[in-house]
């Protein structure tokens, strides 16, 4: 591991138990809802002693040094930056971020530490990522704040390897396959049986896991069969900002009842290169809410990576939740594109029916088990892996 710096290598014995209380606030958060964003912990402290505390919790959401600004009371909720004179010193885990792009969903933070008149921060890590790394600490230094940092990072980036493969994969989407399963591994029901598998707090969860997505993908089958509206509703309400819903195949076959029509918001149709749209969605191509890209077949179907590549580069997509179905999860799992894995597992047996991933040959795929997060959601069990090697 790369050594950080040299003032960190006498870090005071204050200075590492004050970074593992930062870690302990990380680690009370979940790599599915922040990814590909990193977990982080922050404490805000004034002449020496702890009066914040913080972690960045979701996608999206306020991130560690702000909540950590918030709660020492520091960031007043009607202001759009904190205020002087409330903390001095911020100890976080990982290097406050520092750039600026109308992509980003929250401000950096290093403009909000100078903002509050913090003359300190005590970091755990340096940033990875090569586009950030070091520039944040380097924008502190500039504005006069003493930077120290921990001669270990490794505690802090351990827990943070879902962003750490985001980061050697800045090409295309974090991409997080979904489905749910019977006990027997069924994720669809023999003709004539019940359309829902999970209950309702899982399709719940579903609707947040969307509303913390860029995109949204289905494909043909899962269009034609499900029929699925496919927007973002967590706590039952429609999200201002939607993720948008991409299409693998079935725009040309696709008729104007589609429930996909029935909401607003951008839908992306992906077509081989020789297919052609149907009306209904030429007719959403003029209203200007449906976009049609054509790609090349590739070795299961559809070149899958051009596409996450495209998505990475012309819709800034950064997170993908792919939701079916069985063939379009094989796909994405064959061609080694599938960055963890979200299963809610009900307690039925349907005997018949179909299994989560259909394809001829597919690759075998290893789930780090260290990295699971579980929850029991009404009558269902979830879990979410992250995916170590596909080979």
């Amino acid at each position: 591991m790369e050594r950080q710096g040299t003032s960190s290598d006498s870090l005071s014995s204050r200075d590492l138990a004050l970074l593992e209380k930062a870690n302990a606030e990380a680690l009370k958060t979940s790599w599915l809802m922040t990814a590909p964003n990193p977990r982080v912990g922050a404490l805000a402290l004034k002449n020496g002693h702890v009066v914040g505390r913080g972690a960045h919790e979701f996608l999206g959401g306020m991130h560690a040094e702000e909540s950590a600004l918030r709660d020492a009371g520091a960031w007043p909720r009607d202001s759009s930056k904190p205020l002087g004179g409330y903390v001095d010193e911020m100890v976080v885990t990982l290097e406050p971020c520092s750039a600026e792009s109308e992509s980003k969903r929250r401000a950096p933070c290093v403009k909000a530490l100078l903002a509050a008149g913090v003359q300190r921060v005590l970091v755990g890590a340096i940033d990875v990522n090569p586009q950030h790394r070091g520039r944040g600490l380097d924008a502190l230094r500039e504005r006069g704040v003493k930077v120290d940092i921990s001669s270990e990072p490794l505690p802090f980036l351990v827990s943070n390897a879902a962003f750490s493969r985001s980061v050697d994969n800045l090409d295309r989407p974090w991409v997080l396959l979904k489905w749910a399963a019977t006990l027997d591994g069924k994720v669809a029901a023999p003709i004539g049986g019940p359309k829902w598998i999970s209950g309702e707090e899982s399709r719940k969860e579903v609707h947040r896991i969307r509303a913390l997505s860029d995109a949204v993908l289905v494909g043909k089958g899962t269009l034609e069969i499900d029929n699925p509206q496919l927007d973002a509703r967590p706590s039952g309400g429609m999200c201002e900002s939607q993720p948008l819903r991409v299409f693998l195949g079935g725009g040309a076959s696709v008729g104007s009842s589609a429930a996909v029509f029935s909401r607003p918001g951008l839908r992306l149709w992906v077509l081989g290169a020789e297919e052609s749209p149907s009306d209904a969605l030429e007719a959403g191509m003029d209203s200007g809410e449906d976009c049609v890209i054509k790609v090349e077949k590739g070795h299961h179907g559809l070149d899958i990576r051009a596409l996450l590549e495209c998505l990475r580069k012309d819709f800034s997509v950064k997170r993908l939740l792919v939701e079916g179905g069985p063939t379009t999860h094989g796909t994405f799992l064959s061609e080694g594109l599938v960055d963890a894995v979200l299963l809610y597992r009900a307690p039925k047996v349907f005997g018949g029916g179909l299994a989560a991933c259909q394809m001829d040959e597919l690759s075998a795929v290893e789930l780090d088990a260290s990295s699971v997060e579980r929850r029991i959601l009404g009558e269902d069990s979830r879990e979410a892996f992250q995916v170590r090697t596909i080979n």
